[in-house]
C-alpha cells in the first residue's frame, strides 16, 4: 500500500512511519507543504497514496500566534488536502487529533470512551475536532475509509536529524526542568489527569487498522489512551525517580504554596510502565549528555 505521512519526521508522524515502513511503500511530507500565504497545502507536495495520514495537527503555538490562521488550517484546508487527495485516488484517510476535543473532561480521570460527545474547552481542542469534521466530511462524501486518532500526552522522538521542537509539553517540559534546575515546579496541586502514550503506540494504532480494514467505507474513531494514566503529579514523581537514577542527583517537585502538598510516597522505577520508563530514561541521558558537552 502506497502511504503518504504528513508530519512523517515529527513525533507522532515518525511513530507511524516506524510502524508502517516495513509494510508499506511511505512517502513523508512535512509542514513546509503548507502555503501560509495562500493558507493552502500544495497539491504538488502530494504525490497519489493509498493511504493519506495527517499527523501535523495545529498546535498551541499556532493557535496563539494566529487563531484565525489555525482555524483556517484546520478547516478550509484540510478539506481541500483530503479531496485532493480523494480525487488522486485515495481510498484511507487517517486523522491523528488530540484528547482535547474532549475539553475539561480530560483532566478528571472520568473514562472516556468513543461514545463520549466531545466538547472543546478552547480553539486548540476545537481546532482538531474541526479537522476530524473535514475528513468525515469527504470520506463520507467519496465513501472512503476513515480513521480518526485521539491520543492523549505523546511522547517519543522525532525522526533522526530532526529537533524536538515542542519542548513545552509535558513529556519534555518535566524532565527538561529537573536537568535544568533539579526541581519540577507544577502551576497547580497537580491533581489533573492525563492519558501518556508512546509515538509507537499511535503507529501500532494506525497499523492493525489498516491491516483489519475492509470495504466497509465507514469512519472509525479510536481514543489512544496509552499505557500510562495518571496525575500530573504522579507523572512529576516518575520523571523525578528516573533523574535521580541516571544522574545520582536528588530532584524534587514544588507547588504553590497556597495549595496543598499532595505528597506521594517516593515512585518505584519498576512500577512506571515499560514504554514511558524507557523514553524518560532515554530523554534524560540524552538531555543530559547533551548539556555536558564540551564547548557548549
Amino acid at each position: 500500500m502506497r502511504v503518504n505521512i504528513l508530519g512523517g519526521d515529527g513525533v507522532v508522524g515518525y511513530g507511524i512511519r516506524m510502524m508502517l515502513t516495513a509494510l508499506n511503500d511511505v512517502a513523508i511530507f512535512g509542514r513546509e507543504s503548507y502555503d501560509d500565504g495562500s493558507d493552502r497545502y500544495s497539491s504538488n507536495a502530494l504525490p497519489r497514496c493509498d493511504c493519506l495520514v495527517h499527523a501535523a495537527g495545529v498546535t498551541d503555538e499556532e493557535v496563539a500566534r494566529d487563531d484565525r490562521k489555525a482555524i483556517q488550517r484546520s478547516i478550509a484546508a484540510a478539506i481541500e488536502l483530503f479531496e485532493t487527495a480523494a480525487h488522486a485516488g485515495c481510498t484511507h484517510l487517517v486523522y491523528v487529533s488530540s484528547m482535547h476535543v474532549y475539553g475539561p473532561l480530560i483532566n478528571t480521570g472520568a473514562a472516556i470512551d468513543e461514545r463520549v460527545c466531545p466538547v472543546p474547552g478552547n480553539v486548540y481542542g476545537f481546532c482538531h475536532l474541526a479537522t476530524e469534521w473535514a475528513l468525515r466530511h469527504v470520506a463520507v462524501k467519496h465513501r472512503l475509509n476513515g480513521l480518526i486518532v485521539r491520543p492523549g500526552a505523546v511522547y517519543g522522538f522525532p525522526a533522526p536529524g530532526r529537533r524536538m521542537n515542542r519542548l513545552q509539553l509535558i513529556p519534555y517540559d518535566f524532565p527538561g526542568q529537573l536537568i535544568d534546575t533539579q526541581t519540577i515546579v507544577l502551576k497547580t496541586a497537580g491533581n489533573q489527569y492525563r492519558s501518556f502514550c508512546s509515538n509507537a503506540y499511535v503507529g501500532q494504532l494506525v497499523l492493525d487498522w489498516l491491516s483489519a480494514s475492509t470495504d466497509k467505507r465507514d469512519v472509525a474513531v479510536v481514543n489512544a489512551s496509552g499505557d500510562a494514566a495518571m496525575t500530573v503529579r504522579e507523572f512529576a514523581d516518575a520523571c523525578v525517580a528516573i533523574y535521580e537514577s541516571v544522574t545520582g542527583q536528588p530532584g524534587k517537585v514544588e507547588i504553590p504554596d497556597s495549595l496543598p502538598s499532595g505528597s506521594l510516597k517516593p515512585v518505584a522505577i519498576a512500577d512506571i510502565p515499560i514504554s514511558l520508563r524507557e523514553f524518560l530514561l532515554a530523554y534524560i541521558t540524552f538531555r543530559t549528555a547533551e548539556l555536558n558537552r564540551p564547548g557548549r
